[in-house]
């Protein structure tokens, strides 16, 4: 059921977006990325990030191959959209996964559904933006951060830096991730902290 859902999913973006023409905002997220391949991080809009590199990858491809289809396919900068669709896939993939480690097998394909058919979602992960980027590093960063806390170890803790130290490349509004995750672990361990300073006194 988890693959036949992603599948869907893959499907529902693939034959959306071939009916789609290039956004207002496409080309210049789009341009951004090959700046952000070619060494070039210099900013013309705010609201572009590092992440649209991602979406250029096809396109970066295509000019090291030889003349031929291929080379016509992947050095359409539509096809770019092709990436973030990607993306749609591994956090679907993470939300399943948490849903089922906290509440069951049953739980997880549920939450696997509503993200698969969620027009909010679908209408974000067929586009060359950061905003389908964004929903993935804050949810990989919130759940690599749930696994540290709830089940600790070096690895995990490397881990949760990692995801939360990525979030921002997406988009500038992920930098809320630090107070609030700062937050979660103080609502998570003041009761041990309050616990443990009464037994001192």
């Amino acid at each position: 059921p988890v693959v036949a859902l992603l599948a869907v999913l893959c499907g529902l973006n693939v034959l959306s977006a071939r009916h789609k023409t290039v956004t207002y905002d496409e080309p210049k997220h789009f341009r951004y990325g090959l700046q952000i391949l070619r060494g070039d991080a210099a900013r013309f809009d705010d609201s572009k990030m590092p992440f649209s590199a991602l979406n250029v990858l096809p396109y970066h491809i295509s000019t090291a191959l030889e003349p031929g289809a291929w080379k016509d396919w992947l050095g359409e900068p539509k096809n770019g959209r092709l990436v973030t669709m990607f993306f749609s896939v591994l956090l679907g993939m993470i939300v399943c996964g948490w849903a089922r480690a906290l509440y069951g097998h049953r739980a997880g394909l549920f939450a696997l559904f509503l993200y698969v058919f969620s027009p909010n979602l679908l209408g974000h992960s067929r586009w060359i933006t950061t905003d389908l980027y964004a929903a993935f590093t804050i949810t990989l960063a919130l759940f690599s951060f749930w696994r540290f806390l709830d089940r600790g170890g070096v690895r995990r803790a490397v881990l949760a830096g990692a995801a939360l130290g990525l979030a921002p490349l997406s988009k500038h509004t992920t930098i809320l991730l630090y107070p609030l995750l700062l937050l979660i672990a103080v609502v998570r361990y003041a009761p041990h902290v309050a616990g443990a300073l009464k037994q001192r006194q």
